[in-house]
């Protein structure tokens, strides 16, 4: 079959708010020479609107539509995304190479193309520099010209068309020759090919999740806007009546000058990376005004202004520019966003948003409340249950966990009273110490040490020490597999999960291992529950969508006429699949459902 990659340079990033092509570079292999060529039309410099030529077109869907040609990508869905709203469909196979990269080394510091190709290629990056400086050039006499510019330069590079068309294509070449290096190893590493095609599969759920998108309530927002904005006001005059006016919260300097030397306040230390080694240093951030917080005002009015000024300009703000051409948000999901293979998600991220009922300071958290379903459809919230705690439990074999989750007892109320059933207020806090022994709990599975323990318990060093160490003893099983792995993955260089996943581990950071391999894993079955999720609706649920992935969680919104406990438990089902054999366990993955015709923050848990 024919290989050709394919690149678009674009009038900016957002395909929903009217970001378009202006050109398409291709690059494939002839008689063993790499040959270039790209397509572009204009772009009117008044509304920033592509002028699509068909002819173009037409040369597009020659390579896009020809199920005989293998099409490359680096950053496929972009690419995918943008060709669609001009009416190109991708038909036949195609590949990623941030994807093939990224399962052969999940240790990069990027993936970005043009630092990958030059490490791993040697292909120089001189083109993007010409380009960019004559761009810049260009977009001092547009402005001249009023002609609508872009706030980032890489969305004017239409401007500089003959640049542009340079480095298009070396764009087309530099992905290319990335496929060519990574197909010999697809074609002869059986794990490697399988976890390439389970994330290839992927790449084609979460497109249509971002294309669906989901809706939100305009009305709550401005509402919500209107609360932050007046926590804002109400703190900074807080502010103002403790004799701290002028006070810039975002100085350092001044920050500590107030807090340690005219306030006095109890010293609280972070560490902080030299070249000469760690130094502790005192602290003003966030940790240590939330303690301060409890009993001084200035310093809760402070927690209150960071809080709404961050729920603001993260959710609040971007929800609402994003949202503006159509009522709904279309999140980009990454597949392979971190080391450990799980997803992430960007512009936004709705991955951070806090959960329902959390609070900072005296100020509500309150994102969730925004997300709504279409009319005429409820949202779906199927949920894993703990699955990093069995998975910790079944690839270690550890007996007292695997006992204690296949009887279905409490693990983390058992360990809770084993650690601070000591305590003189345990009796009184139980429900307090048992979400902290959680907590801990995951601390440690994810190679947490004493100094994270002591952030995540709230409690000093030393009691940190001893939880880890009781942990460990207690669950000696799980101990002893983590430090055989790290051993295992120090000598190697690397260490493979449950799927087949590699990941690179060097001596000095073993104990990263467990981290890696339960993270992983657990990575691997959220994947696979999409994709068979995914195919369920196609195959039975055609008018039901997925919309998001949040951790261990996954966002379904299905038409009224659907909604029913027997779709439920399909959902539930395909999600449980056979996963569980992998690992050895008794029984599938416990899932939860909840759902909500109203708000996500209102969603309720259902019996199936």
């Amino acid at each position: 079959m024919r290989i050709v990659a394919v690149d678009t340079e674009t009038t900016g990033l957002d395909v929903y708010a009217g970001c378009r092509p202006f050109m398409a570079s291709f690059a494939q292999r002839i008689n063993g020479e790499v040959t270039t060529w790209e397509v572009h039309w204009p772009v009117n410099p008044i509304t920033r609107e592509v002028i699509v030529q068909p002819a173009c077109i037409q040369v597009i869907k020659e390579v896009m539509e020809d199920e005989n040609i293998t099409k490359v990508f680096h950053n496929a869905n972009f690419d995918i995304r943008m060709l669609d709203a001009l009416g190109v469909k991708i038909r036949g196979a195609y590949f990623d190479t941030i994807i093939l990269a990224h399962c052969a080394d999940s240790s990069r510091p990027t993936y970005a193309l043009k630092p990958l190709s030059q490490t791993l290629l040697k292909i120089p990056v001189d083109d993007e520099k010409d380009l960019k400086q004559d761009v810049i050039r260009q977009r001092r006499q547009a402005k001249k010209n009023g002609w609508n510019i872009a706030d980032a330069v890489e969305a004017d590079y239409w401007l500089s068309p003959k640049l542009a068309g340079i480095y298009a294509e070396r764009d087309a070449e530099r992905t290319l020759k990335l496929f060519e290096m990574y197909q010999e190893k697809y074609n002869t590493d059986k794990t490697y090919l399988d976890v390439v095609d389970m994330e290839m599969k992927l790449l084609d759920v979460t497109r249509r999740m971002t294309h669906r998108g989901i809706r939100i309530d305009q009305e709550r927002l401005g509402e919500i806007e209107e609360y932050y904005n007046g926590v804002v006001a109400g703190s900074e005059a807080r502010k103002k009546e403790e004799g701290y006016p002028d006070l810039n919260i975002r100085s350092h300097k001044q920050m500590k000058q107030v807090f340690y030397t005219e306030l006095g306040m109890p010293p609280e230390h972070r560490r902080r990376k030299k070249k000469s080694g760690n130094e502790m240093t005192l602290s003003v951030d966030s940790k240590a005004l939330e303690k301060w917080a409890e009993f001084n005002s200035l310093a809760k009015a402070i927690v209150n202004i960071r809080t709404a000024g961050h729920e603001l300009s993260s959710f609040i703000i971007p929800f609402r520019e994003m949202s503006a051409h159509d009522g709904a948000l279309h999140p980009n999901y990454i597949n392979c966003g971190a080391r450990t293979g799980r997803m992430s998600c960007g512009k936004p991220n709705l991955m951070n948003i806090s959960n329902v009922g959390a609070k900072h300071g005296d100020v509500e958290l309150r994102a969730r409340e925004l997300f709504v379903p279409r009319d005429g459809h409820v949202l779906y919230f199927p949920d894993y249950s703990q699955i990093e705690v069995w998975l910790s439990a079944y690839i270690s074999k550890d007996p007292v966990m695997m006992d204690a989750l296949a009887s279905g007892r409490d693990m983390h109320g058992e360990f809770c009273v084993k650690f601070f059933g000591r305590k003189p207020d345990f009796e009184e806090k139980k429900e307090k110490y048992r979400k902290t022994t959680k907590n801990g709990t995951f601390c440690t599975i994810y190679g947490g040490g004493a100094n994270a323990l002591k952030e995540s318990l709230k409690c000093p060093l030393d009691e940190a020490a001893a939880f880890r160490e009781e942990f460990f003893n207690h669950y000696s099983g799980l101990a002893t597999f983590s430090r055989d792995l790290g051993n295992v993955g120090g000598k190697l260089g690397f260490i493979v999960d449950q799927w087949g996943r590699h990941y690179k581990i060097d001596r000095d950071h073993a104990y990263k291992a467990l981290n890696y391999m339960v993270q992983g894993s657990a990575a691997g079955v959220m994947k696979r529950a999409l994709i068979a999720v995914d195919k369920l609706l196609k195959e039975k649920w055609p008018r039901a969508h997925l919309l998001l992935t949040i951790h261990d969680e996954i966002c379904i919104e299905v038409p009224l006429d659907y909604h029913s406990k027997t779709f439920m438990r399909e959902v539930v089902k395909a999600m449980q699949s056979d996963f569980h054999e992998r690992f050895g366990m008794p029984r599938p993955f416990a899932v939860s459902m909840a759902w909500t015709d109203t708000r996500w923050s209102e969603k309720k848990e259902i019996e199936l």
